[in-house]
């Protein structure tokens, strides 16, 4: 795998990580 693929998936992994934990959040109220 060439480095640009692995850090372009990083960044998408990160990216839907972090949108699903502000889904949570929202659920629970806290925003």
């Amino acid at each position: 795998m060439s480095i640009m693929k692995f850090f372009f998936h990083m960044i998408t992994l990160l990216f839907i990580t972090n949108f699903l934990l502000m889904c949570c959040l929202v659920k629970r109220g806290f925003l």
